[in-house]
């Protein structure tokens, strides 16, 4: 590999050590054939890894999708989804169990083989989760759960145990 003069560097650790490697791709660094073959690949391993969760792939979304791919981007979710956070996941999950829980009080469910019935599903719960009595929810039960995880690391050390048995 042909490393341009002054090129970045950056760490990478190999067997818990740290080293030193250049990192010569730059914008506007000129690819040879084996770099481009490299790059392509991961693209096609990248567009695959993302789409196979998708059911009813058809070659327009995956022109979309690639229109649209950006290495070194998180897309979230694998599947081409947004990236939530932690309130909005949780608005989500509260929203999809009301959907379900009224569904299921008039003997409806929602095929998951369906894309028609799963489209229509996550479209309603984008819709309530959107809700503000929603969001003051999922933001109670976040924080609520935060708090928890905080008190459950207030236990007694094992030293602490040991000492109080003695």
């Amino acid at each position: 590999m042909q490393i341009p003069e002054n090129s970045p560097t950056t760490s990478v650790t190999i067997a818990g050590n740290q080293f030193i490697i250049p990192a010569p791709f730059t914008e506007g660094y000129a690819l040879n054939t084996n770099e481009a073959q490299a790059l392509n690949q991961l693209l096609r391993e990248n567009v695959r890894n993302n789409l196979a969760p998708r059911e009813g792939l058809t070659q327009e979304a995956v022109d979309e999708y690639v229109a649209t791919y950006e290495f070194g981007t998180r897309r979230g979710g694998g599947a081409g989804r947004e990236s939530l956070t932690p309130v909005q996941k949780r608005a989500r999950a509260i929203a999809k169990d009301k959907i379900t829980a009224a569904l299921a009080a008039r003997g409806q469910t929602i095929d998951s083989k369906n894309a028609e019935a799963k489209a229509w599903l996550a479209d309603r719960v984008a819709e309530l989760a959107n809700r503000p009595e929603i969001v003051k929810l999922a933001e109670r039960q976040v924080r609520d759960l935060e708090k928890l995880a905080v008190e459950d690391l207030s236990f007694e050390s094992v030293e602490d145990q040991q000492q109080a048995a003695a």
